[in-house]
């Protein structure tokens, strides 16, 4: 159990105030969140809303109807929810509206999963509902919001200074490396200031890539992009792979397709056997394409030097993203 004081509470709550006012989220904000409300990690996001000043519009997570509600009626301008859920609207109201952008909705704030920053991704949610797409990310164990992407969408900011030390190691030797341009690396943290069970150089298997920095927006903390996950990742005769590379290619197919798609393993091992098999969601009453999967396959060996099978599969029959997609799924 994460033990917390009230002084951590109080941490947690400048940090986090930090990370979605840089985003562009202020008091004139009306935010409708899809993040759950319990006591823990994602419950303490309305907590920070309030602090920002802010009005704080709670859907539940998975109840796509009323979010659709909210943002029609003009309840908020700013939507705060996963990447996968936001590639879901944007799939949905592309077929059911006439204009999806003439909601009111100016602004997105994508967490929670890998997604937000990569471009076919961004492109697609931006293009169909006609808002800005940002990011943020958190930690549980070090703090719920860390980084913040600004609007000059370049990367997310630390914005943990003077309450959690970042560094940046080597994901295999774990030897450490310079927050510099260009790096790649695992994000390591160090509380400074925490009360109750501080962590000290707390692997957080997050690989990031660090962007350059000062920023046009005033702040000089390093900014930097989430590239995978190190639980994710999987090899592939030598080659290092994380689910979210795939996304990027896959992405740039639309709208044969619609932008989803998952990894299939069949053992736990690390180290894969190619082809991978890699499920791609399609539209529902796509005729079958024969030369989509070839493309597919084509693109994921030109630009991550694997080689794929791809099988599409309609999304009634991939599954709503009510919260998260999984980018990989086990099955024997």
């Amino acid at each position: 159990m994460l033990a917390l004081s009230k002084a951590d509470i109080e941490t947690w709550t400048v940090i986090g105030t930090r990370t979605y006012f840089a985003t562009g989220i202020h008091d004139h904000s009306s935010v409708l969140t899809t993040f759950g409300a319990g006591p823990f990690v994602a419950g303490h996001t309305h907590y920070v809303l309030s602090r920002i000043g802010s009005r704080s519009v709670p859907v539940a997570p998975g109840d796509t109807d009323r979010v659709l509600f909210g943002l029609k009626a003009g309840l908020a301008d700013t939507l705060l929810c996963t990447p996968s859920f936001a590639q879901y609207l944007a799939n949905r109201l592309e077929k059911s509206e006439a204009d999806p952008a003439a909601m009111q909705l100016t602004h997105i704030v994508t967490g929670g999963e890998p997604g937000g920053g990569i471009p076919a991704i961004r492109d697609h949610i931006e293009s169909v509902l006609g808002a800005t797409v940002t990011e943020v990310m958190g930690i549980g164990d070090i703090a719920p919001s860390l980084f913040g992407e600004c609007p000059q969408q370049e990367g997310m900011h630390f914005c943990g200074d003077g309450h959690v030390w970042a560094e940046l190691v080597n994901p295999d030797s774990r030897e450490p490396m310079m927050i510099e341009a260009g790096a790649v690396g695992e994000l390591v943290y160090t509380h400074l200031t925490r009360e109750a069970m501080p962590v000290v150089r707390f692997l957080s298997g997050d690989i990031a890539r660090i962007e350059r920095s000062p920023c046009e927006c005033g702040r000089n903390s390093f900014r930097m992009r989430i590239i995978g996950r190190r639980d994710d990742m999987f090899i592939v005769r030598g080659v290092n792979v994380y689910p979210s590379a795939i996304l990027a290619v896959v992405g740039r197919f639309r709208p044969r397709v619609t932008g989803r798609a998952r990894v299939i393993r069949t053992t736990a091992d690390v180290s894969v056997q190619p082809p991978v098999p890699i499920e791609v969601e399609v539209p529902d009453g796509s005729r079958s394409d024969a030369g989509l999967t070839q493309e597919i396959e084509t693109a994921i060996h030109s630009a991550l030097t694997f080689r794929a099978r791809v099988a599409l599969v309609p999304e009634k029959a991939f599954g709503e993203s009510g919260y998260k997609t999984r980018l990989t799924v086990e099955r024997p």
